[in-house]
């Protein structure tokens, strides 16, 4: 019986955010939330929790230029040399992404990111990272979607610039969920 009502309400929805492009000049305002995993050169691996407030603007036919910010706690370590001050770490950077369009409420999406980053107030951790999100925004209606998607991050030492230690880490997130607002 739960099948059939969610069925039912998916259908309905379906009929509310029937669309075929998110257009030129709607701008967009999300708030994320994961758990990434990150992996690092000697194979230590650490969790975290991640916020991800990012708004952007659609400069053409369902592709979004937007700025992005998040901040990571620490959760897990299996790094026994991690520093008290890598429990935080943030990031801010600029993304563009590309909602194929279907004729559907769904919209499945890639995009290609970069930011700047540090562990806490450590100058010395500074770094870079390329961003590749890819997932669905599945909207709810013409206001309203909801993001679900794996967003993977390669991250670099700023250091790796003058060609010491290229890649860092690898970041990948088992999911991320969001919420956007569109106006």
């Amino acid at each position: 019986m739960r099948v059939i009502i969610l069925c039912v309400f998916l259908f309905h929805v379906s009929l509310l955010a029937d669309r075929e492009v998110l257009p030129k000049g709607l701008m967009a305002a999300e708030g994320s939330f994961t758990f990434p995993i990150k992996r690092d050169n000697d194979y230590h691996t650490s969790v975290h929790m991640s916020l991800y407030p990012k708004y952007g603007y659609f400069v053409l036919d369902n592709f979004l230029l937007r700025g992005t910010a998040d901040i990571a706690v620490r959760l897990l370590d299996t790094n026994p040399r991690s520093a008290e001050n890598e429990r935080i770490i943030w990031n801010l950077g600029i993304e563009g992404q590309y909602y194929f369009p279907t004729r559907t409420q769904f919209f499945p999406y890639l995009g290609f990111g970069f930011s700047l980053g540090m562990n806490g107030k450590t100058l010395s951790s500074l770094r870079w990272n390329l961003d590749f999100p890819i997932g669905v925004l599945w909207l709810i209606n013409d206001f309203v979607g909801v993001n679900l998607g794996v967003p993977i991050r390669l991250g670099f030492a700023a250091r790796s610039v003058t060609g010491a230690n290229a890649i860092a880490n690898v970041i990948v997130s088992p999911g991320v969920l969001g919420v956007v607002g569109f106006f």
